[in-house]
């Protein structure tokens, strides 16, 4: 079987940007990492730029800090030594969940030459996963600090709870985290690190870029001869709404 066919003539239906003449989409046009990856860097980023007070001495005003984006890591760090306190990182805890939009394709129509010209951004699916933000920290005020300024900037605008961003490097497509809980687990604490955590849920659209053409209705028109006996005349009534 495998001498007489390739999977790609099995496929049943007609595959997404597949248009007359074909066309090749050029590689650079699409991202290096994927949508879920290029979500967690711009929360990434966001976190790196908050600040977070901690306790000070009786009588003095709190000592104001910042996680360096160097010390925020989108996956669990390669090993321990590299890692410098307060840091956080986004734990996976559950799968990442695809739910369809329905039964027929959807494109973003507003997309259509957006990134390339003759190129259109199709929906695959709601990508859904419920993640754990991990705080290390060295000490419980700091640790307090952190959970309270992280609890706090998970809602920072009126009209709508949770955070929305764009994500620049996934086709601008708009990702929505959500604080579901948080716990300070004091049982695992080792090596003078102190950790807390973060149930965070995240949802973005699924995108890929394809081809598309543009639908270019025609008329044809046949003429015969009104003396023909066989010439008929046909009234076609149209509504159009």
């Amino acid at each position: 079987m495998t001498e007489r066919y390739k999977a790609s003539d099995l496929i049943i239906g007609q595959p997404f940007g597949e248009v007359y003449p074909p066309r090749l989409l050029d590689p650079a046009l699409f991202p290096a990492e994927d949508g879920r990856t290029a979500a967690l860097r711009v929360l990434a980023l966001y976190y790196s730029e908050l600040t977070f007070y901690r306790p000070n001495e009786v009588g003095k005003g709190p000592i104001p800090f910042q996680i360096p984006l160097k010390c925020i890591h989108v996956e669990a760090p390669n090993n321990d030594v590299d890692i410098e306190l307060p840091c956080i990182v986004f734990a996976q805890d559950q799968d990442e969940r695809y739910e369809s939009t329905g039964f027929n394709s959807d494109l973003e129509e507003g997309t259509a030459d957006k990134f390339a010209r003759g190129t259109v951004l199709q929906v695959q699916y709601d990508q859904i996963e419920e993640f754990i933000v991990e705080i290390w920290s060295s000490n419980k005020p700091e640790r307090r600090a952190i959970i309270a300024g992280l609890q706090k900037a998970m809602v920072p605008t009126e009209a709508m709870y949770g955070l929305r961003f764009r994500m620049p490097e996934y086709f601008d497509q708009m990702v929505t985290f959500v604080a579901n809980s948080s716990r300070r687990p004091d049982e695992q604490t080792v090596r003078g690190r102190r950790i807390g955590t973060l149930r965070v849920e995240m949802t973005f659209n699924s995108v890929n870029l394809v081809s598309y053409t543009r639908l270019e209705p025609s008329v044809v028109v046949n003429t015969v001869d009104p003396g023909d006996p066989n010439f008929t005349t046909l009234v076609l009534d149209v509504e159009v709404e």
